[in-house]
């Protein structure tokens, strides 16, 4: 992680609880409740912002010195 920029850090931080409860279906068995489906939420957000973020690449990018 110290070599990938701070927003894809910041998305697998967000998916870890997705991608736990989809291996708790898998693998374990697990039953799928209305809590559980408050993870798709979770990946529409990261996908609504990765891929606008992926659109603006182009742009330079403009710090403000004080």
């Amino acid at each position: 992680m110290n070599h990938l920029p701070a927003s894809q850090v910041a998305s697998f931080q967000c998916l870890q609880p997705f991608v736990g409860a989809v291996l708790a279906v898998t693998v374990l068995g697990e039953h799928v409740n209305k809590y559980d489906l408050g993870g798709l939420g979770i990946v529409v957000g990261l996908l609504m912002v990765t891929s606008s973020s992926s659109a603006r690449t182009n742009e330079p990018q403009r710090v403000a010195h004080k």
